[in-house]
Protein backbone atom coordinates (compact mmCIF):
# COMPACT_ATOMS: atom_id res chain seq x y z
CA UNK A 1 0.00 0.00 0.00
CA UNK A 2 1.05 3.43 -0.79
CA UNK A 3 -0.04 7.04 0.18
CA UNK A 4 -0.38 9.72 -2.66
CA UNK A 5 -0.43 13.19 -1.92
CA UNK A 6 -2.17 15.83 -3.68
CA UNK A 7 -1.76 19.51 -3.11
CA UNK A 8 -3.93 22.24 -4.62
CA UNK A 9 -4.69 25.98 -3.48
CA UNK A 10 -3.29 25.25 -0.47
CA UNK A 11 -5.58 22.19 0.45
CA UNK A 12 -4.18 18.88 1.25
CA UNK A 13 -5.70 15.47 1.20
CA UNK A 14 -3.90 12.43 1.62
CA UNK A 15 -5.36 8.95 -0.39
CA UNK A 16 -4.68 5.69 1.22
CA UNK A 17 -4.33 3.43 -2.24
CA UNK A 18 -3.56 -0.21 -2.75
CA UNK A 19 -1.08 -1.94 -5.83
CA UNK A 20 -3.37 -1.39 -8.07
CA UNK A 21 -4.08 2.38 -7.39
CA UNK A 22 -7.72 2.45 -6.22
CA UNK A 23 -8.15 5.32 -3.85
CA UNK A 24 -9.55 3.85 -0.83
CA UNK A 25 -10.02 6.73 1.96
CA UNK A 26 -9.59 10.44 1.56
CA UNK A 27 -8.83 12.60 5.16
CA UNK A 28 -8.95 16.46 4.40
CA UNK A 29 -7.75 18.98 6.57
CA UNK A 30 -9.00 22.65 7.03
CA UNK A 31 -6.49 24.94 5.46
CA UNK A 32 -3.53 26.83 7.27
CA UNK A 33 -4.86 30.00 8.91
CA UNK A 34 -8.45 29.32 9.16
CA UNK A 35 -10.15 30.21 12.60
CA UNK A 36 -14.14 29.22 13.56
CA UNK A 37 -14.64 32.50 15.96
CA UNK A 38 -11.54 33.02 17.48
CA UNK A 39 -10.30 29.05 17.34
CA UNK A 40 -7.47 28.45 15.24
CA UNK A 41 -8.23 25.14 13.49
CA UNK A 42 -5.59 25.19 10.34
CA UNK A 43 -4.89 21.85 9.47
CA UNK A 44 -7.48 20.10 11.36
CA UNK A 45 -9.58 17.65 10.32
CA UNK A 46 -13.24 17.91 10.57
CA UNK A 47 -13.63 16.13 14.12
CA UNK A 48 -10.70 17.61 15.44
CA UNK A 49 -12.22 21.15 14.70
CA UNK A 50 -15.64 20.43 16.23
CA UNK A 51 -13.49 19.07 19.46
CA UNK A 52 -12.08 22.56 19.61
CA UNK A 53 -14.77 24.28 19.08
CA UNK A 54 -16.55 21.88 21.93
CA UNK A 55 -13.58 22.93 24.08
CA UNK A 56 -14.30 26.63 23.67
CA UNK A 57 -17.65 27.16 24.48
CA UNK A 58 -17.19 24.80 28.12
CA UNK A 59 -14.51 27.32 28.52
CA UNK A 60 -16.71 30.46 28.61
CA UNK A 61 -19.32 28.85 30.30
CA UNK A 62 -19.10 31.57 33.17
CA UNK A 63 -18.69 34.05 31.02
CA UNK A 64 -21.47 37.07 32.19
CA UNK A 65 -23.23 38.78 29.79
CA UNK A 66 -25.66 42.24 30.85
CA UNK A 67 -28.78 41.96 29.35
CA UNK A 68 -30.13 45.42 28.95
CA UNK A 69 -33.54 46.72 28.95
CA UNK A 70 -35.64 50.38 29.32
CA UNK A 71 -35.02 50.60 32.88
CA UNK A 72 -32.88 48.43 33.87
CA UNK A 73 -30.22 45.21 33.04
CA UNK A 74 -29.49 41.72 34.64
CA UNK A 75 -26.43 39.62 34.10
CA UNK A 76 -26.47 35.99 32.79
CA UNK A 77 -23.64 33.64 31.87
CA UNK A 78 -23.27 31.64 28.73
CA UNK A 79 -24.30 28.36 31.15
CA UNK A 80 -27.37 30.26 32.41
CA UNK A 81 -28.82 30.56 28.90
CA UNK A 82 -26.97 27.44 27.66
CA UNK A 83 -25.21 28.98 25.09
CA UNK A 84 -23.62 26.15 22.19
CA UNK A 85 -21.94 26.17 19.25
CA UNK A 86 -23.48 24.54 15.85
CA UNK A 87 -20.19 22.38 15.07
CA UNK A 88 -21.13 20.76 12.56
CA UNK A 89 -21.89 24.01 10.68
CA UNK A 90 -18.63 25.96 11.67
CA UNK A 91 -16.23 22.90 10.88
CA UNK A 92 -17.82 22.37 6.80
CA UNK A 93 -18.02 26.07 6.78
CA UNK A 94 -14.17 26.31 7.80
CA UNK A 95 -13.30 22.84 5.60
CA UNK A 96 -14.79 24.91 2.11
CA UNK A 97 -12.30 28.01 2.62
CA UNK A 98 -10.11 27.16 -1.00
CA UNK A 99 -11.65 24.24 -1.43
CA UNK A 100 -15.03 25.20 -2.92
CA UNK A 101 -16.59 27.63 -4.89
CA UNK A 102 -15.73 29.11 -8.35
CA UNK A 103 -11.87 29.43 -8.89
CA UNK A 104 -12.81 33.12 -9.28
CA UNK A 105 -13.96 32.67 -4.67
CA UNK A 106 -11.57 30.17 -4.16
CA UNK A 107 -8.73 32.62 -5.51
CA UNK A 108 -9.95 35.53 -3.53
CA UNK A 109 -9.76 33.33 -0.80
CA UNK A 110 -6.71 32.60 -0.61
CA UNK A 111 -5.53 35.72 -1.57
CA UNK A 112 -7.10 37.00 2.16
CA UNK A 113 -5.17 33.96 3.50
CA UNK A 114 -1.76 35.59 2.57
CA UNK A 115 -2.85 38.90 4.81
CA UNK A 116 -4.07 37.38 7.90
CA UNK A 117 -6.03 34.27 9.19
CA UNK A 118 -10.08 34.14 7.85
CA UNK A 119 -12.52 33.46 10.28
CA UNK A 120 -15.94 31.61 9.46
CA UNK A 121 -18.83 31.60 11.97
CA UNK A 122 -18.75 29.72 14.98
CA UNK A 123 -22.70 29.81 14.86
CA UNK A 124 -23.25 30.69 19.12
CA UNK A 125 -27.15 30.14 19.93
CA UNK A 126 -28.76 30.22 23.28
CA UNK A 127 -31.64 28.05 24.30
CA UNK A 128 -34.47 29.88 23.48
CA UNK A 129 -36.49 28.70 26.06
CA UNK A 130 -34.15 28.87 28.85
CA UNK A 131 -33.47 32.52 27.63
CA UNK A 132 -36.54 33.69 26.96
CA UNK A 133 -37.89 32.39 30.68
CA UNK A 134 -35.20 34.28 32.06
CA UNK A 135 -35.72 37.51 30.75
CA UNK A 136 -39.49 36.93 31.46
CA UNK A 137 -39.54 36.60 35.44
CA UNK A 138 -37.01 39.50 34.80
CA UNK A 139 -39.60 42.05 32.85
CA UNK A 140 -40.59 43.99 36.18
CA UNK A 141 -36.97 45.30 36.75
CA UNK A 142 -35.92 45.83 32.64
CA UNK A 143 -39.66 47.41 31.52
CA UNK A 144 -40.81 51.53 32.48
CA UNK A 145 -44.64 50.54 33.08
CA UNK A 146 -46.94 52.74 30.52
CA UNK A 147 -48.95 55.26 32.70
CA UNK A 148 -52.34 55.24 31.57
CA UNK A 149 -54.59 58.26 30.94
CA UNK A 150 -56.09 59.46 34.12
CA UNK A 151 -59.17 61.62 35.93
CA UNK A 152 -58.81 63.50 38.22
CA UNK A 153 -62.27 64.58 40.19
CA UNK A 154 -62.76 68.14 40.25
CA UNK A 155 -65.95 69.55 42.52
CA UNK A 156 -68.99 67.68 40.33
CA UNK A 157 -66.76 67.08 37.36
CA UNK A 158 -63.61 65.68 36.23
CA UNK A 159 -60.54 66.68 34.79
CA UNK A 160 -58.38 64.79 32.34
CA UNK A 161 -54.71 63.42 32.99
CA UNK A 162 -52.16 62.63 30.18
CA UNK A 163 -50.63 59.37 30.91
CA UNK A 164 -47.16 58.46 30.27
CA UNK A 165 -45.55 55.81 27.43
CA UNK A 166 -44.18 52.70 28.59
CA UNK A 167 -41.80 50.48 27.35
CA UNK A 168 -41.49 46.67 27.54
CA UNK A 169 -39.23 43.84 26.72
CA UNK A 170 -40.10 42.07 23.34
CA UNK A 171 -38.93 38.58 24.86
CA UNK A 172 -38.74 36.92 21.59
CA UNK A 173 -37.37 39.08 19.40
CA UNK A 174 -34.82 39.52 22.08
CA UNK A 175 -33.94 36.10 22.44
CA UNK A 176 -32.85 36.36 18.12
CA UNK A 177 -31.10 39.60 19.06
CA UNK A 178 -29.14 37.59 21.43
CA UNK A 179 -28.28 35.19 18.57
CA UNK A 180 -27.63 37.56 16.58
CA UNK A 181 -24.97 39.46 19.16
CA UNK A 182 -23.42 35.99 19.78
CA UNK A 183 -23.13 35.13 15.94
CA UNK A 184 -21.87 38.48 14.64
CA UNK A 185 -20.73 41.11 17.26
CA UNK A 186 -19.75 39.59 20.03
CA UNK A 187 -15.78 39.69 20.18
CA UNK A 188 -14.93 37.62 23.81
CA UNK A 189 -14.72 41.10 25.70
CA UNK A 190 -17.37 43.30 24.94
CA UNK A 191 -20.75 41.45 26.84
CA UNK A 192 -23.62 43.74 26.76
CA UNK A 193 -26.76 42.86 24.85
CA UNK A 194 -29.34 45.40 24.08
CA UNK A 195 -32.94 43.93 24.48
CA UNK A 196 -35.66 44.66 21.64
CA UNK A 197 -37.84 46.66 23.17
CA UNK A 198 -41.97 47.98 22.16
CA UNK A 199 -43.48 51.20 23.16
CA UNK A 200 -46.56 51.02 25.12
CA UNK A 201 -49.35 53.40 24.57
CA UNK A 202 -50.80 54.73 27.88
CA UNK A 203 -54.51 53.07 28.00
CA UNK A 204 -57.74 55.34 27.51
CA UNK A 205 -58.88 58.17 25.32
CA UNK A 206 -59.81 61.42 26.52
CA UNK A 207 -63.06 61.02 24.46
CA UNK A 208 -63.56 57.71 26.59
CA UNK A 209 -62.92 59.00 30.23
CA UNK A 210 -65.18 61.55 29.18
CA UNK A 211 -68.35 59.32 29.09
CA UNK A 212 -67.32 58.55 32.85
CA UNK A 213 -70.29 60.92 34.82
CA UNK A 214 -72.67 57.99 36.88
CA UNK A 215 -72.48 57.22 40.38
CA UNK A 216 -72.31 53.41 40.11
CA UNK A 217 -72.67 52.80 43.78
CA UNK A 218 -71.20 54.16 46.79
CA UNK A 219 -70.68 53.20 50.58
CA UNK A 220 -69.63 54.91 54.02
CA UNK A 221 -67.91 53.99 57.14
CA UNK A 222 -67.24 55.58 60.66
CA UNK A 223 -64.43 55.54 61.98
CA UNK A 224 -65.05 58.29 64.46
CA UNK A 225 -64.18 56.19 67.56
CA UNK A 226 -60.52 55.16 66.08
CA UNK A 227 -57.64 55.58 68.37
CA UNK A 228 -55.35 58.88 66.52
CA UNK A 229 -52.73 55.97 65.02
CA UNK A 230 -55.91 54.03 63.24
CA UNK A 231 -57.88 56.81 61.69
CA UNK A 232 -54.27 57.88 60.31
CA UNK A 233 -54.21 54.76 58.61
CA UNK A 234 -57.50 54.82 57.42
CA UNK A 235 -57.25 58.12 55.62
CA UNK A 236 -53.75 56.37 54.21
CA UNK A 237 -54.76 53.77 52.58
CA UNK A 238 -57.89 55.50 51.47
CA UNK A 239 -55.84 58.38 49.62
CA UNK A 240 -53.75 55.57 48.25
CA UNK A 241 -56.62 54.14 46.45
CA UNK A 242 -58.86 57.50 45.37
CA UNK A 243 -58.61 58.13 42.10
CA UNK A 244 -57.85 54.83 40.42
CA UNK A 245 -59.03 53.97 37.07
CA UNK A 246 -59.68 50.33 36.12
CA UNK A 247 -60.41 49.89 32.72
CA UNK A 248 -62.77 46.99 31.23
CA UNK A 249 -61.17 43.76 31.91
CA UNK A 250 -58.41 44.88 34.25
CA UNK A 251 -58.27 43.58 38.35
CA UNK A 252 -57.90 45.70 40.87
CA UNK A 253 -56.02 44.12 44.24
CA UNK A 254 -56.49 46.83 47.25
CA UNK A 255 -53.56 45.07 48.48
CA UNK A 256 -51.08 46.21 45.62
CA UNK A 257 -52.50 49.52 45.95
CA UNK A 258 -51.57 50.31 49.60
CA UNK A 259 -48.53 48.87 50.54
CA UNK A 260 -46.36 48.84 51.59
CA UNK A 261 -47.35 48.96 54.53
CA UNK A 262 -44.86 50.41 56.33
CA UNK A 263 -43.96 53.21 58.39
CA UNK A 264 -42.29 54.98 55.40
CA UNK A 265 -45.04 54.38 53.48
CA UNK A 266 -47.12 56.69 55.81
CA UNK A 267 -48.21 54.33 58.32
CA UNK A 268 -48.76 54.28 61.97
CA UNK A 269 -48.98 51.16 64.62
CA UNK A 270 -52.37 50.51 65.82
CA UNK A 271 -54.73 47.49 66.80
CA UNK A 272 -54.62 44.78 64.41
CA UNK A 273 -56.10 40.54 65.48
CA UNK A 274 -53.94 38.13 66.14
CA UNK A 275 -54.20 34.90 67.25
CA UNK A 276 -57.76 35.89 68.51
CA UNK A 277 -56.75 38.50 70.85
CA UNK A 278 -55.36 42.38 69.72
CA UNK A 279 -51.85 43.67 69.05
CA UNK A 280 -50.14 46.48 67.83
CA UNK A 281 -49.24 45.97 64.63
CA UNK A 282 -48.40 48.70 61.81
CA UNK A 283 -51.12 49.67 59.90
CA UNK A 284 -54.16 48.53 61.75
CA UNK A 285 -57.19 49.85 60.39
CA UNK A 286 -56.40 49.30 56.76
CA UNK A 287 -59.36 46.67 56.47
CA UNK A 288 -61.88 49.11 56.84
CA UNK A 289 -60.60 50.89 54.12
CA UNK A 290 -61.07 47.45 52.43
CA UNK A 291 -64.47 46.82 53.53
CA UNK A 292 -65.76 50.17 52.62
CA UNK A 293 -64.49 49.93 49.14
CA UNK A 294 -65.73 46.19 48.50
CA UNK A 295 -69.49 47.40 49.94
CA UNK A 296 -69.36 50.16 47.35
CA UNK A 297 -68.03 48.04 44.99
CA UNK A 298 -70.81 45.25 45.39
CA UNK A 299 -73.34 47.88 44.96
CA UNK A 300 -71.54 48.73 41.19
CA UNK A 301 -71.79 45.16 40.68
CA UNK A 302 -67.99 44.92 39.34
CA UNK A 303 -67.31 41.04 40.01
CA UNK A 304 -65.71 40.14 43.05
CA UNK A 305 -62.32 38.07 42.65
CA UNK A 306 -61.03 37.80 45.65
CA UNK A 307 -62.39 38.78 49.20
CA UNK A 308 -61.99 36.77 52.93
CA UNK A 309 -63.38 37.73 55.97
CA UNK A 310 -62.50 38.59 59.23
CA UNK A 311 -61.84 35.61 61.87
CA UNK A 312 -63.19 37.41 64.06
CA UNK A 313 -66.48 39.86 64.47
CA UNK A 314 -66.14 43.90 63.12
CA UNK A 315 -68.47 46.01 64.41
CA UNK A 316 -68.35 48.63 61.42
CA UNK A 317 -70.55 46.82 59.04
CA UNK A 318 -72.68 43.53 59.30
CA UNK A 319 -70.74 40.01 60.06
CA UNK A 320 -70.89 39.10 56.48
CA UNK A 321 -70.04 42.79 54.79
CA UNK A 322 -66.26 42.74 56.26
CA UNK A 323 -63.20 42.29 53.90
CA UNK A 324 -60.08 41.48 55.84
CA UNK A 325 -56.61 42.46 54.66
CA UNK A 326 -53.66 40.29 55.19
CA UNK A 327 -50.63 40.70 53.03
CA UNK A 328 -51.31 38.63 50.00
CA UNK A 329 -52.74 36.02 51.75
CA UNK A 330 -56.07 38.01 52.25
CA UNK A 331 -56.28 40.12 49.63
CA UNK A 332 -59.62 42.10 48.35
CA UNK A 333 -59.82 41.63 44.06
CA UNK A 334 -62.46 42.84 42.05
CA UNK A 335 -62.03 43.45 38.02
CA UNK A 336 -63.88 45.41 35.67
CA UNK A 337 -66.85 43.47 34.26
CA UNK A 338 -67.98 46.26 32.14
CA UNK A 339 -67.78 47.89 29.19
CA UNK A 340 -66.73 51.49 30.24
CA UNK A 341 -63.41 52.50 32.59
CA UNK A 342 -64.52 52.85 36.31
CA UNK A 343 -63.17 55.77 38.10
CA UNK A 344 -62.54 54.95 42.15
CA UNK A 345 -63.05 58.07 44.40
CA UNK A 346 -62.13 57.71 48.20
CA UNK A 347 -62.11 60.35 50.83
CA UNK A 348 -62.52 61.35 54.37
CA UNK A 349 -64.40 63.64 56.67
CA UNK A 350 -65.39 63.42 59.76
CA UNK A 351 -64.64 60.07 60.88
CA UNK A 352 -66.47 59.10 58.23
CA UNK A 353 -64.65 56.90 55.18
CA UNK A 354 -66.52 57.41 51.86
CA UNK A 355 -66.15 55.25 48.51
CA UNK A 356 -68.04 56.05 45.11
CA UNK A 357 -67.37 54.05 41.87
CA UNK A 358 -68.23 56.18 38.55
CA UNK A 359 -68.82 54.92 35.47
CA UNK A 360 -71.14 54.61 32.61
CA UNK A 361 -75.14 53.68 34.04
CA UNK A 362 -76.47 50.94 31.36
CA UNK A 363 -78.58 49.59 34.54
CA UNK A 364 -82.30 50.17 34.31
CA UNK A 365 -83.43 52.98 36.30
CA UNK A 366 -85.84 51.14 38.44
CA UNK A 367 -83.33 48.45 38.81
CA UNK A 368 -82.35 48.22 43.04
CA UNK A 369 -80.00 46.48 45.00
CA UNK A 370 -80.12 44.90 48.01
CA UNK A 371 -77.86 42.94 50.82
CA UNK A 372 -78.87 40.60 53.62
CA UNK A 373 -76.47 39.74 56.26
CA UNK A 374 -77.60 36.23 57.43
CA UNK A 375 -76.28 33.78 60.12
CA UNK A 376 -76.90 30.46 59.27
CA UNK A 377 -74.98 28.85 62.56
CA UNK A 378 -73.07 29.19 65.45
CA UNK A 379 -70.37 27.56 67.27
CA UNK A 380 -69.30 27.89 70.43
CA UNK A 381 -65.66 28.63 71.12
CA UNK A 382 -63.42 25.67 72.30
CA UNK A 383 -61.27 27.89 74.80
CA UNK A 384 -63.59 30.91 76.48
CA UNK A 385 -61.65 34.14 76.05
CA UNK A 386 -61.53 36.64 78.87
CA UNK A 387 -60.45 40.25 78.17
CA UNK A 388 -59.38 42.39 80.79
CA UNK A 389 -59.89 46.68 80.23
CA UNK A 390 -57.10 46.93 83.16
CA UNK A 391 -54.69 45.12 81.14
CA UNK A 392 -52.15 46.34 78.07
CA UNK A 393 -53.03 45.78 74.74
CA UNK A 394 -53.14 41.36 73.91
CA UNK A 395 -53.55 40.40 77.16
CA UNK A 396 -56.42 37.59 77.30
CA UNK A 397 -56.79 35.20 79.89
CA UNK A 398 -58.59 31.83 78.84
CA UNK A 399 -60.65 29.73 80.80
CA UNK A 400 -59.04 26.33 79.95
CA UNK A 401 -55.61 27.85 79.60
CA UNK A 402 -54.63 26.28 76.46
CA UNK A 403 -54.44 29.70 74.52
CA UNK A 404 -56.25 31.18 71.39
CA UNK A 405 -57.89 28.33 69.28
CA UNK A 406 -59.03 30.67 66.22
CA UNK A 407 -58.16 28.96 63.48
CA UNK A 408 -57.25 31.67 61.68
CA UNK A 409 -54.12 32.43 63.15
CA UNK A 410 -53.23 35.44 62.05
CA UNK A 411 -53.16 39.17 63.05
CA UNK A 412 -55.58 40.82 61.14
CA UNK A 413 -56.58 44.94 60.72
CA UNK A 414 -58.07 45.51 64.41
CA UNK A 415 -58.47 48.19 67.45
CA UNK A 416 -56.55 48.17 70.36
CA UNK A 417 -59.64 49.56 72.61
CA UNK A 418 -60.78 45.79 73.38
CA UNK A 419 -62.71 47.63 76.48
CA UNK A 420 -64.84 48.95 74.15
CA UNK A 421 -64.99 45.67 71.99
CA UNK A 422 -67.18 43.15 73.73
CA UNK A 423 -66.99 40.97 70.27
CA UNK A 424 -63.53 40.63 70.94
CA UNK A 425 -63.28 38.34 73.84
CA UNK A 426 -65.47 35.87 71.25
CA UNK A 427 -63.09 33.11 69.79
CA UNK A 428 -63.86 32.22 65.82
CA UNK A 429 -67.46 34.81 65.58
CA UNK A 430 -65.97 35.54 62.13
CA UNK A 431 -67.96 32.81 59.97
CA UNK A 432 -65.16 30.14 59.38
CA UNK A 433 -66.49 29.01 56.34
CA UNK A 434 -68.22 30.25 52.25
CA UNK A 435 -71.70 28.76 53.54
CA UNK A 436 -71.91 30.64 56.19
CA UNK A 437 -71.56 34.09 54.03
CA UNK A 438 -74.06 34.49 51.86
CA UNK A 439 -72.30 37.13 50.30
CA UNK A 440 -69.85 34.20 48.80
CA UNK A 441 -72.85 32.32 46.55
CA UNK A 442 -72.73 35.77 44.42
CA UNK A 443 -70.82 35.01 40.64
CA UNK A 444 -67.34 36.15 41.08
CA UNK A 445 -66.80 36.05 44.48
CA UNK A 446 -64.60 33.12 44.13
CA UNK A 447 -62.15 31.66 47.08
CA UNK A 448 -64.78 29.56 48.93
CA UNK A 449 -62.46 28.67 51.94
CA UNK A 450 -62.16 32.16 53.21
CA UNK A 451 -61.33 31.35 56.88
CA UNK A 452 -61.73 27.44 57.03
CA UNK A 453 -59.19 25.82 59.13
CA UNK A 454 -56.13 27.92 58.76
CA UNK A 455 -53.40 28.04 60.74
CA UNK A 456 -50.83 30.02 58.82
CA UNK A 457 -49.46 33.11 60.68
CA UNK A 458 -50.48 35.74 58.64
CA UNK A 459 -51.20 39.93 59.86
CA UNK A 460 -54.38 41.13 58.82
CA UNK A 461 -54.99 44.54 59.64
CA UNK A 462 -58.57 45.45 60.64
Amino acid sequence: MAFVLVAASGMVSAYASGSSGTKKAKVQTITEGVCIGSVDVGGMTKEEAKKAVDAYVDSIKDTSFSLKGANGSFDATAQEMSVSADTDAAADEALSVCHEGSLIDRFVESEELKKGNVAVNMYLSVDKQKTANMIYDKSDELNIKAVNNSLQRNGDSFDFVPGQEGKEVDVVKSVYAINDFLQNSWDGSANEIELVTNTVQPRGSKEELSKIKDNLGGFSTDFSSSAAGRAANVKNACSLINGSVIYPGEQFSVYEAISPITTDNGYQIAGAYENGQVVDSVGGGVCQVATTLYNAVIRAELEIVQRYNHSMIVNYVKSSDDAAIAGTYKDLKFKNNLDNPVYIEGYCSGGVITFNVYGVETRPANREISFRSETISEEDPVTQFKFDAGQPVGYFNSGSGTGSTDSDTGSECGRADTADRPECGRAGTGHTDAADRPECSRAGTGHPDTAAGRTDAVNARR
